[in-house]
């Protein structure tokens, strides 16, 4: 049986989960919503800052059809997935 490594990552209202299979994210306050997407079938995780975003600390992650804006530390996440 394989082991998989989780990370938990909440922004705001917003909560990340990332495995070693996929990125899922969770939000809304008071209808939650949910969505993810297959590490395997995401051509790319990329997170894009611009220079508010360097200086305060968050961008925006995406992976394939998956966006998510305002993630603490964008680098750091995409570093655990590498």
């Amino acid at each position: 049986m394989a082991t998989h490594r989780r990370h938990r990552f909440e922004v705001r209202r917003t909560r990340l989960l990332l495995t070693s299979r996929k990125l899922t994210v969770v939000y809304g306050v008071a209808r939650r919503r949910s969505a993810s997407v297959a590490l395997a079938n995401a051509p790319a995780l990329e997170f894009e800052q611009g220079i508010l975003g360097r200086l305060f600390g968050y961008g925006t992650l995406v992976a394939g059809t998956l966006e998510i804006r305002y993630v603490p530390e964008p680098r750091s996440f995409c570093r655990l997935i590498r």
